[in-house]
């Protein structure tokens, strides 16, 4: 009678208290709630928050001012309702002191605390300790019992107890809370626990669940909410190998990403659960991953104020409103996802905002969250919000709202081009635009010239987008005139035309193919100058000048030239000293630091190290040589490495079914034997209790049986996964099995 009086009295003092403090808004509250009791064995009590009134409450227990475990108050208790307390009667709990010897405290006094988490997660405080906190508790008159492992009940040092013939099942026999593998593990949330014949708790049956996502082709925005067993990104993955082509994300130090087809080079290395990431698919897949599910409440990652997060739920499944998460936020937030399949994720019309397009955060989804307080005002004056997007009073700008300085002209003067943008102290950054230049002189390259036509690209950066004039001289005198207007793409993706300069291509058609049409025979020298915009000399183009000869027998070479005995005159060879760093290819030299491109268009890593599967970049040294140290040839496919994964693979795997057989034969011929024994029992009473023994026996056996055989395939698989990832690029996409193909028979 005295602790139902104890209850009452302690909901009574809340609702005064929440009474009292009414005039708060709901998204302020902090968690309220009470320790109803506690005693040797366990504590008790209720916790809630009004923030997130459905939504059960973890409560963190301490012993002694030392953590001892949580437990998650959704318990019934109907006094709750009662008593107006709460709407519903979900929110009690109730932890028993399992992790102690004797599962009881330790003789002597102690002081046992109760803290409750605030939601949503992430509110401050994170934790508020319940009233009737501490509570002292003595535990002189417990401990000590003699266990007797078998009788059914948990006595002493017993974790559990059965009532008939071990290993038991969760069904025959009793283990206190926690009782599952979702409270016995680090998240491995499936299977059962069992007891033992030694009246201790066997996990070996508990396994991580399997998250199975689907993915579309093109770009599909994912999270997770269950931690990954294996969070390496090659694990994470290889249940898709072959089927993607990028995964990007963004970290703490900024973007990184995943090319299945350069492992080496990669800047993405894991994933973990509520971390959000594009993946962009080549063709449909299921995503499958197993991971621990260390809570079955759905809860957010911790959201940085006035900055991008990239994120996803983690803990459940079930939906989780925007509002519970960011508050009085959710009106004034940026909050947008994509579409699986979206095609282009720079497209705004691709783009999923809240609160049009959804109110929740969904499972298995991952979100762009930019949290912003709302403005606030006083004495009729509103303080600026930086972030939020809008261009207020006091802010130069605000994201893409660049207020009366939207082009380099206007911030910063007549002439001068580029983009303006905002930084993230809403202030214009004008470090893109570019000074006004007047008579920069043509650039361009006589790439190719022979005796039926000259090849090669010419452009003015005062009118990049007007063609130009060049003209075609041939032994000094004046050949024809043509004009650079050919299409040349590549010109905008090789360097050629430093965008630093032209502040960006607006046109890349400033290529010439010029076919000779009255060319004399003999030997002949090509050079090409291209008209100077908007006044002055021609510039020579670079590659000029160049010998060309004709084919004719009769061809008389200049003087000091060779003949070939197709006619063609070469010219001779000139020693020249190569001046390095002057800014011209000079003969002797491989490139020139100083000159722009330094290193010669077309020249790879594939064309230098005569490999066209090399990648990198080239760079040019001091001396003028190029250098090939951040080259690299992908190793493609090591068979004796990949071979030796797959034989330890399958050799683990039959192994396994080694064990596994003999066991389950023994497990059924027990079954037999109990269940004949089992009918022929007389009295009917007990025939049934022992058929129903005999056969909960048996699946308990069973189970563990299999779990013992899925661990060693798991196992088995993880360790083939782990070699094969120094076994080349083609050991991923020869073979894109996964494990999931022995996890389930």
């Amino acid at each position: 009678m005295k602790k139902i009086a104890f209850i009452v009295f302690s909901v009574c003092l809340v609702m005064a208290g929440a009474a009292l403090t009414n005039t708060k808004s709901v998204s302020a509250a902090t968690p309220t709630g009470w320790i109803d009791d506690a005693n040797a064995d366990h504590v008790w009590g209720w916790a809630y928050d009004a923030d997130a009134p459905s939504s059960p409450v973890s409560v963190s227990i301490y012993v002694d001012g030392v953590f001892i475990g949580i437990a998650t108050a959704n318990a019934s208790k109907p006094d709750l309702v009662t008593n107006a307390a709460t709407a519903d009667p979900y929110h009690g709990f109730d932890y028993f002191f399992s992790t102690f010897p004797n599962r009881t405290l330790p003789a002597g006094n102690h002081s046992v605390e109760v803290y409750a988490g605030n939601l949503p997660t992430g509110a401050s405080p994170t934790t508020v300790s319940l009233q009737g906190s501490p509570k002292a508790v003595s535990a002189s008159s417990y401990g000590g019992t003699t266990a007797v492992c078998g009788n059914g009940v948990v006595e002493g040092d017993e974790q559990c107890d059965y009532s008939s013939a071990p290993p038991i099942g969760t069904s025959n026999s009793v283990i206190l809370s926690p009782n599952s593998c979702q409270t016995l593990t680090d998240g491995l949330s499936n299977g059962a626990p069992v007891c033992t014949s030694s009246c201790t708790i066997d996990t070996s049956g508990c396994f991580a669940p399997v998250m199975e996502i689907n993915l579309k082709i093109g770009w599909n925005f994912v999270s997770f909410v269950g931690e990954p067993v294996d969070s390496n990104v090659d694990a994470i993955f290889s249940s898709i190998a072959g089927k993607f082509s990028r995964v990007t994300s963004f970290v703490a130090g900024g973007a990184v990403a995943y090319n299945p087809l350069t492992p080496t080079v990669n800047t993405l290395k894991a994933i973990h659960a509520g971390q959000a990431f594009q993946i962009l698919m080549t063709q449909d897949a299921i995503l499958l991953v197993s991971a621990r599910m260390r809570s079955t409440l759905g809860t957010f990652p911790t959201l940085t104020t006035n900055a991008w997060n990239e994120v996803g739920p983690t803990g459940g499944w079930d939906p989780i409103s925007v509002s519970s998460v960011l508050g009085n936020m959710a009106a004034t937030s940026i909050i947008y996802t994509f579409a699986p399949g979206t095609t282009d994720l720079s497209l705004e019309a691709n783009k999923l905002y809240y609160p049009t397009n959804f109110t929740s955060f969904e499972a298995y989804k991952g979100y762009w969250v930019k949290p912003i307080p709302a403005p606030t005002t006083s004495g009729g004056t509103t303080t600026p919000i930086c972030g939020n997007g809008i261009a207020e009073s006091g802010e130069q700008c605000d994201g893409t709202q660049l207020a009366n300085s939207p082009t380099c002209a206007i911030a910063k003067g007549t002439g001068y081009t580029g983009t303006v943008s905002c930084t993230a102290n809403c202030t214009i950054d004008t470090t893109k635009c570019v000074t006004p230049v007047t008579n920069i002189a043509p650039k361009g390259w006589l790439e190719e010239a022979n005796t039926t036509h000259v090849k090669g690209w010419a452009v003015d950066l005062d009118a990049p987008t007007t063609p130009l004039k060049i003209g075609i001289y041939v032994d000094g005198k004046l050949h024809s005139m043509a004009t650079a207007d050919n299409p040349r793409p590549d010109l905008a993706t090789n360097g050629a035309v430093p965008v630093a300069e032209a502040g960006a291509l607006p046109t890349t058609n400033h290529g010439f193919d010029f076919t000779f049409t009255a060319l004399t025979a003999g030997a002949h020298v090509v050079t090409v100058q291209a008209q100077n915009l908007p006044s002055g000399l021609s510039a020579t183009l670079d590659g000029s000048p160049k010998t060309i000869g004709i084919t004719d027998a009769t061809t008389t070479c200049p003087t000091g030239y060779t003949k070939d005995s197709a006619g063609n005159c070469t010219a001779p060879t000139v020693a020249v000293v190569p001046t390095c760093g002057n800014g011209v290819l000079n003969a002797g030299e491989e490139c020139d630091y100083k000159k722009y491109p330094a290193i010669p268009y077309g020249t790879t890593c594939a064309t230098k190290m005569a490999n066209t599967a090399a990648i990198g970049t080239l760079t040019c040294g001091t001396d003028c040589k190029i250098n090939t140290a951040q080259c690299t040839i992908p190793v493609l496919l090591n068979v004796d490495c990949i071979s030796a994964a797959v034989e330890k693979r399958e050799t683990a795997l039959i192994a396994a079914f080694d064990v596994y057989t003999p066991a389950m034969k023994e497990i059924i011929n027990t079954r037999k034997n109990a269940l004949k024994a089992a009918w022929a029992v007389t009295d009917r009473i007990q025939r049934k209790a022992a058929i129903k023994a005999a056969w909960t026996s048996f699946n308990a056996t069973k189970s563990t049986t299999i779990a013992a055989l899925k661990k060693a395939k798991t196992a088995a698989w993880a360790t083939y996964a782990a070699e094969r990832k120094t076994c080349g690029t083609y050991s991923y996409y020869d073979d894109t099995t996964s494990s999931y193909v022995d996890m389930y028979w």
